[in-house]
């Protein structure tokens, strides 16, 4: 059941926080008893920057090739993209370990967790802390990742996971042609019982006759890992021109050897890989992930209390904001699908208490969390704190008024 945020609403003198911004009498909670002045008020001298020291790059965490679909031409770029992906994840893990207060606001308005009494923690009714639960889960696998703990429960645990930056890491595969295993070599059926040359070879519409069925599917071979990758949609390549902007692919189950047709093989092992297309580099002004950087992000900082559609949130999270998205997809457990990438249908699915479990496993969800809790965090020192309880900055002295 969704708590009445009119019910929760205490007759609340102005509370002077020592920033000296006056808080209104409409908060569900105390300031004082929650110290938001110094937990969630912090200042910073160069928005954006951050305070990371990790030394890690993106060659730390992920395996690279020269060959095709090769990122060696973008590493600065994609670093940039893992700093920012750290600072979020920063805030975001602030925000799960200090569930109370504006964060829980926060919780609320993007999940739906909802509040206890007195906003002091979530409530403890079964399927809220599952919703809690589902949330933590995601936020400690991308931390163990970005880390560098690796993935939990790798297929290959002594390997990184690969990245790669365009259509030429994977060749299209006409469902004729023979599989190759997983040295590359072609996978013989029958051979010539007095020469023992091949005379026949296992074709990739036999082995994958299940999940070829469908007319739209796409298989595609990597030579990086020998194996192959099969793709839901009708494109012929892994980045078309238009739509694909970065990609996660499914955990392999079936990696064992196989017999089919007389043929015993094994095909190349490897963990999940993240592809970035080049679209995921271009900012688009105006465009969700369409800011160029954090740190630009935070200099178009909103005014707190003015609903200006340039400062929604949507339209400030950076073009980074898709790595950090592919994160969570990456460190999954194979339950995470893209339900939506659009801002207003997050916010009305943390609505709906029989939808909410799925934003949950959403990886945007995350993303624009993110930046909501990294606005509301690292206010410049000269601005009031930007409170995103849902699309427009709302003023922290008034978090339900309609602008």
């Amino acid at each position: 059941m969704r708590w009445s945020l009119a019910g929760l609403l205490p007759s609340l003198s102005l509370v002077l926080l020592a920033n000296g911004f006056p808080l209104a009498t409409d908060l569900p909670f105390n300031i004082e008893e929650h110290n938001l002045t110094q937990s969630l008020f912090p200042r910073v001298r160069d928005p954006g920057s951050g305070s990371d020291t990790t030394t890690k790059t993106i060659t730390d965490l992920f395996l690279l090739h020269d060959g095709g679909g090769s990122c060696n031409d973008k590493l600065e770029t994609i670093d940039g993209f893992l700093k920012e992906a750290r600072l979020f994840h920063e805030v975001v893990q602030k925000a799960y370990a200090e569930p109370f207060g504006f964060n829980l606001l926060l919780w609320n308005a993007w999940f739906g967790v909802q509040p206890g009494p007195g906003w002091k923690a979530p409530a403890t009714d079964s399927s809220n802390q599952a919703l809690w639960g589902t949330i933590g889960d995601h936020i400690s696998r991308v931390a163990q990742f970005l880390s560098g703990g690796g993935l939990v429960n790798p297929q290959v645990p002594t390997e990184k996971p690969r990245l790669f930056c365009d259509s030429g890491a994977a060749e299209l595969q006409s469902l004729t042609q023979r599989v190759r295993d997983h040295e590359g070599k072609d996978v013989v059926t029958r051979r010539d019982p007095e020469t023992n040359e091949p005379t026949d070879y296992l074709k990739l519409g036999t082995l994958l006759e299940e999940v070829t069925s469908h007319p739209d599917t796409r298989v595609f071979w990597f030579d990086s890992f020998k194996g192959y990758d099969v793709e839901g949609g009708a494109n012929d390549k892994l980045c078309p021109d238009e739509g694909r902007v970065a990609a996660v692919s499914r955990p392999k189950t079936s990696w064992k050897t196989l017999e089919q047709d007389g043929a015993t093989f094994t095909y190349g092992l490897a963990n999940r890989h993240m592809l970035l297309c080049p679209r995921s580099f271009d900012a688009v002004a105006g465009k969700t992930h369409g800011v160029e950087s954090l740190a630009a992000a935070m200099a178009k900082y909103p005014e707190a209390g003015v609903k200006d559609t340039a400062t929604f949130l949507d339209k400030l999270l950076p073009v980074g904001s898709t790595f950090y998205h592919e994160l969570y997809h990456l460190t999954d457990s194979d339950d995470t699908s893209d339900l939506t990438y659009k801002m207003n249908q997050i916010l009305e699915y943390a609505a709906d208490e029989f939808i909410r479990t799925k934003n949950a496993h959403n990886p945007e969800t995350y993303a624009m969390f993110a930046m909501a809790a990294y606005l509301f965090q690292k206010a410049p020192s000269d601005k009031l704190p930007a409170l995103y309880n849902g699309p427009y900055a709302r003023s922290p002295e008034a978090p339900f008024q309609k602008l």
